[in-house]
Formats: structure tokens, sequence, C-alpha cells
């Protein structure tokens, strides 16, 4: 959907909210998805955590604080113009 993300964690960042919204209906498994993120980014890397990891598990808590408030509202909202569309 955005040529720019190459990977996961590029799809985790809060600005890219809306990219999983369209994509999918399934909340609770992207929530699931940026808990276990970190744990993959340490475990694929040699070095300490870094500033860049930092802000990433910055980013992904943000992220579930947007899904949490907005994700049911987002997400209706998307299947409703899915149906119109398709009306």
């Amino acid at each position: 959907m955005k040529k720019s993300i190459v990977n996961l964690i590029d799809v985790l960042k809060a600005e890219h909210y809306n990219l999983p919204v369209a994509a999918t209906n399934m909340g609770n498994m992207l929530k699931q998805v940026c808990n276990v993120a970190p744990l993959y980014m340490f475990r694929k890397s040699d070095i300490k955590p870094t500033v860049n990891t930092a802000n990433i598990e910055s980013d992904l808590k943000t992220l579930i604080q947007i899904i949490n408030g907005n994700w049911k509202f987002d997400e209706s909202s998307q299947a409703a113009n899915d149906l119109n569309i398709k009306k």
C-alpha cells in the first residue's frame, strides 16, 4: 500500500496507523505484534539497544495507544466504506 514500507517495523510506526486499518480488521493481533516486535529486534541484532531501538519502542507504544483509542471506530468506518463501494 505504501512503497516506502519495506518491513514490519516500518508499518508499526504510529504515523502509518491508517495503513493497517485499511488492510486488516485485526486490531488485537496488531497490538500483539507491537508487543512482540521489540523482542524480535533484540534477537535479530547482536548489539546493545540503541537510540533507534528506543525510538521504535516508543513508536510501538504510541501505536498501541492509538489502536486502543481509535481502532473500533476507524475499522468499522473502513468496513462501511467497503460495503458502500461494493454496492
